[in-house]
């Protein structure tokens, strides 16, 4: 039995592991992640894309807003913004940006042609094919490009 410094016996103490780290996983958690908004009123449009490294769009639109966000196949955020959706009456929508355009050429608002089942930009072509809302296919994309990231990320989400 242990003695404490004034002669007594020691209560046995719980042992902390030693003082060890948990050990480091390979991705951060994933908690906070919200790619498809499943609530009332809402659309989700994904979009699993190669640029120079994969990342996958979440276009969630909801009362005349629009909010983007792209993630790594780690789960971090690659790029996010908001914008305000005004629809001309002729099937066109313009996406007038509260920060800097998803697009590289940075303009504060883009053309959308926007359906039930599709989201794309009017005035560019479209290599990686529009976002939308089969969801099951773009995760199997974005798994594909990513491998196990990807699978982790995807299982989380769906």
């Amino acid at each position: 039995m242990a003695q404490s410094s004034e002669g007594g016996d020691a209560a046995a103490q719980p042992s902390d592991g030693g003082g060890a780290p948990p050990p480091a996983s390979a991705s951060p958690p994933l908690a906070g992640i919200n790619l498809i908004d499943r609530s009332e009123g809402s659309v989700t449009y994904l979009r699993a894309i190669q640029n120079f490294s994969p990342t996958i769009e979440s276009w969630q639109i909801k009362d005349n807003q629009l909010h983007y966000v792209s993630y790594t196949c780690i789960g971090t955020v690659d790029f996010e913004t908001y914008a305000s959706l005004h629809s001309d009456g002729d099937g066109l929508t313009a996406a007038r940006w509260e920060g800097n355009s998803p697009k590289i050429d940075v303009s504060d608002e883009d053309t959308l042609t926007i359906d039930e089942t599709t989201l794309r930009y009017t005035d560019m072509p479209d290599q990686d094919g529009p976002a939308n809302v089969h969801y099951d296919a773009e995760f199997g994309e974005f798994t594909r490009m990513c491998g196990q990231a990807g699978k982790d990320l995807a299982g989380f989400v769906l």
